[in-house]
């Protein structure tokens, strides 16, 4: 009886309480939402977009443009002088952008050790493009970039030429016979599926021959992980600040889940064959080790499959996408200039006419191709952004981040 008045009593209070810490959460809230940005912050002073929306800040417009570096390029040539522009994302949260070259040295170069990659980071695409290399801090990035780098030095590279070569023919020619009777041909596809063959080839040492297959279920897979449509866009964004992918019974959700599942169960049957081709003696002695048999030989006691899976998906779908979007983004520019189209041509059939089967290293020596590439590059960074977050106060550019 004693007990049950006592708890009757209590009640009142634990509701005034349950009152107060909702109400102290909610000031809370309004003050690092309505108030810190816009009266506090001592970064509210650096110049950037104002048109902001009621508590999304610029999210509204990052999800609207269909590529979204072109609201970097607009405040770029909005403020050229200024080293850092500031703009406000979800929730009002603050976000600065380096726009000098000096600014960017220090964020990843000089002072790279004091900013790591931010938690919606990873939340936005460990799912497809996993959890290895991108996420990884400090020394152990260094151990494990080392670790993974073999296959992919000058040596290497310059033995791999030949293959690049002749899936460079096979390009060619298939994009000759899909040519219309106009000359029209659609290039996209074929070079997103010639990339990924090549990347197939370098990582694991298999030709995937998806430039002349009608039926690639990993490319599609691959074209629905990385190119989503508008729906996909924002659930993605969504997804970066609250996980909620899983719980949205949206037929764009499942599909994506199933894509991600299924090249990840490619790779794992991959190290499966290649761990049972070691086992019995097949491997190939005299053959350069692939990406796929440099991890698998990685020595490290925190080293597993599951750890060479999302490795192996770094390098598939990293080296799959930026190179693809470097390639069509030169195309799209030849396109534009047909006088540099020319002179690039010229430039490449002199090669031809002293060396009718050039190497590596005379790839190397051709200048205008040379800065052709570089200029694509500059014009169209393959990475649209590479986000980082300061683990201390620090000064960047001559402004104290906090």
């Amino acid at each position: 009886m004693s007990l049950s008045s006592g708890l009757v009593v209590s009640m009142p209070a634990l509701l005034m309480g349950l009152l107060l810490l909702g109400l102290l959460l909610m000031s809370v809230a309004v003050f690092n939402i309505f108030v810190y940005p816009f009266h506090v912050s001592p970064l509210r002073h650096l110049p950037g977009p104002t048109d902001n929306t009621f508590f999304l800040g610029q999210t509204s417009k990052f999800l609207c443009v269909p590529w979204f570096p072109e609201l970097f390029c607009e405040w770029s040539r909005q403020f050229p002088e200024a080293p850092l522009i500031r703009y406000l994302n979800f929730a009002n949260s603050e976000t600065l952008f380096a726009n000098t070259i000096e600014a960017y040295k220090e964020v990843l170069q000089t002072k790279s050790a004091f900013f790591v990659k931010p938690g919606f980071a990873r939340q936005f695409t460990h799912e497809f493009i996993g959890d290895g290399l991108p996420f990884v801090e400090g020394k152990l990035h260094r151990l494990r970039r080392a670790a993974i780098s073999r296959p992919f030095s000058t040596h290497r590279l310059r033995a791999f030429f030949p293959g690049v070569q002749n899936k460079a023919k096979q390009l060619a020619d298939v994009l000759s016979e899909q040519r219309d009777t106009a000359g029209n041909v659609e290039v996209e596809t074929n070079i997103w599926k010639t990339v990924l063959d090549v990347i197939g080839l370098e990582t694991f040492g298999l030709d995937l021959n998806h430039l002349e297959s009608n039926q690639s279920p990993l490319f599609e897979a691959f074209t629905k992980m990385m190119q989503p449509s508008a729906t996909g866009h924002i659930v993605n964004y969504l997804n970066s600040l609250f996980p909620i992918r899983q719980f949205l019974p949206i037929q764009e959700c499942r599909e994506f889940a199933q894509c991600c599942a299924q090249v990840r169960e490619f790779i794992v049957g991959l190290i499966a064959i290649r761990r049972t081709a070691c086992k019995k003696g097949h491997a190939e002695k005299n053959r350069e080790p692939d990406a796929l048999q440099c991890m698998l030989d990685y020595s490290d006691p925190s080293w597993d499959d599951k750890s060479v899976v999302e490795y192996i998906l770094n390098l598939l779908v990293l080296g799959h996408d930026t190179t693809a979007c470097s390639i069509i983004w030169a195309l799209h520019e030849l396109s534009r200039w047909p006088d540099y189209q020319q002179r690039l041509r010229d430039e490449i059939i002199n090669l031809y006419r002293t060396n009718a089967t050039p190497e590596f290293n005379d790839i190397g020596k051709l200048p205008y191709l040379h800065n052709f590439v570089r200029e694509v590059l500059r014009l169209y960074c393959a990475v649209a952004m590479a986000p980082r977050q300061a683990t201390r106060d620090i000064d960047i550019a001559g402004v104290m981040i906090p």
